[in-house]
């Protein structure tokens, strides 16, 4: 922001402040940071759930979401979820 083209047509910065230490900036973008992809893996399959998706150690639990996905996939959660839960499905049918 402090040089061209983009100086000449900024009239004031208002966030952060320009003269905001450089430990300070860096510990607010420590706290603001965050992920923006899909979180999963939480019940993965082998660790937490079976291949047939049942919670190891228990009754009657099954888990059918993105969390038993044992990595995070490289692109939109959204179609491996539908394919884990048409599995599902034929799991339960058969």
């Amino acid at each position: 922001m402090r040089t061209e083209p983009l100086a000449s047509m900024i009239e004031s910065i208002a966030f952060p402040a320009p003269n905001m230490p450089d430990a300070e900036l860096r510990e607010m973008i420590r706290l603001g940071a965050q992920t923006d992809h899909h979180p999963c893996g939480t019940c993965a399959i082998g660790e937490v759930v079976d291949p047939g998706l049942k919670v190891l150690g228990f009754d009657n639990l099954w888990v059918c979401d993105a969390s038993v996905m044992p990595d995070n996939p490289r692109a939109n959660t959204n179609f491996p979820t539908m394919t884990i839960a048409e599995r599902f499905v034929d799991l339960l049918s058969g």
